[in-house]
C-alpha cells in the first residue's frame, strides 16, 4: 500500500502498473516533488525536473536515470488516469532496490474566500537541514502536528538567529511600500512557485530583494503571502495570535493576477 495514493494506477520506473501491485523499498532516504496539474497539463515540469535532480547532487548521489524519465512518466500517469486537475508526487526510493514511483496524491485549494481574506499561520522554531533537497524530513511531522493542534494553513519556520526563512510546505514574502522581500535562496528550499514569481517580478521590473527577515520586525510590513504548488500566491491574514496584514494590498493583487496569467499561458501554449 502506498501511502497518500489516490490512484489506481502508478508509474513505476516508467511503466504503468496498477498500484496495489507494488511494494515500497525500505529506504533510508526518499527524494520527492509535487507538481499541480491543470487543464490536464502538469504545471512548470522543466522546472520541478531541475529541482528534482538537483537535490540529487546536493545530496551527493548519482543521477539514477534520464530526465526524459521524470517528464514521460508524469504524462503517462495523467494520460492513464485522466486527471484533469489535482497533484502528482513523484518520489524516488534510494535503497538497494531503487524505485522511482509517480501517483496521483490528494488536494485541497484555496477556496475564494480565502484568497480574499488570507488565512491564518503560526510560526515554529526550526530550520531545514540542507534546504534545497526536497526530502521527507522530520520537521514537516512536526510542522504536520502543530498545523493540527493550532487550526492554521502553514506554519513560518524561525532559524537559531530569528529571522523567518520559509513556510513547512511554502515559501514566504512581504511587502512594504510596494516593494517585496523573502528570505535568501540559500536559506531556503526554492519553491517552483517562488522561482516563477520572482522571474515574473524581475520581467515586469517590479522591485523585490532577498535578504534576511527577522521575524522581530514583521510588523513592519503591510501585507504578506505564502506561495506553493497548491497555493498558488494566498495572503496572510494573521500570524497568530495577534500580528496583522492587509490581505486586500494592491501590489499583492496584482502579483496574483500575473501568476495566473502565467499559468494560462503556459497551459495554452500546451494544448
Amino acid at each position: 500500500m502506498i501511502a497518500g495514493c489516490i490512484s489506481k494506477f502508478v508509474c513505476v520506473n516508467g511503466k504503468v502498473i496498477p498500484s496495489s501491485d507494488v511494494t515500497l523499498p525500505q529506504s533510508t532516504m526518499v527524494l520527492y516533488d509535487v507538481l499541480r496539474v491543470y487543464n490536464t497539463i502538469p504545471l512548470f515540469t522543466e522546472l520541478h525536473a531541475q529541482r528534482f535532480f538537483d537535490s540529487f547532487t546536493l545530496a551527493k548521489l548519482p543521477q539514477p536515470f534520464m530526465r526524459h524519465v521524470f517528464e514521460t512518466s508524469i504524462y503517462s500517469l495523467i494520460s492513464r488516469e485522466k486527471i484533469n486537475e489535482g497533484n502528482i508526487r513523484c518520489a524516488y526510493y534510494v535503497s538497494d532496490n531503487p524505485l522511482f514511483i509517480v501517483y496521483q496524491i490528494s488536494h485541497s485549494y484555496p477556496t475564494d474566500s480565502m484568497y480574499k481574506h488570507g488565512v491564518e499561520v503560526a510560526t515554529l522554531n526550526a530550520i531545514r537541514e540542507n534546504p534545497n533537497v526536497k526530502q521527507e524530513l522530520h520537521v514537516r511531522t512536526i510542522a504536520n502536528s502543530v498545523i493540527a493542534e493550532k487550526g492554521v494553513y502553514d506554519v513560518l519556520l524561525i532559524d537559531a538567529d530569528g529571522n523567518i526563512t520559509e513556510g513547512s510546505r511554502t515559501n514566504i514574502f512581504f511587502i512594504k511600500n510596494n516593494t517585496v522581500y523573502t528570505a535568501p535562496a540559500t536559506d531556503v528550499l526554492v519553491g517552483i512557485t517562488r522561482k516563477k514569481l520572482t522571474e515574473i517580478m524581475t520581467e515586469k521590473q517590479l522591485v523585490w530583494y532577498e535578504q534576511k527577515i527577522p521575524f522581530a520586525q514583521i510588523q513592519e510590513f503591510d501585507a504578506a503571502f505564502i506561495t506553493g504548488t497548491s497555493p498558488k500566491i494566498l495572503p496572510i491574514s494573521t500570524i497568530i495570535p495577534d500580528i496583522k496584514f492587509n490581505t486586500n494590498n494592491n501590489h499583492l493583487r496584482l502579483l496574483q493576477q500575473l501568476y495566473d496569467k502565467e499559468i494560462e499561458t503556459y497551459v495554452n501554449r500546451r494544448l
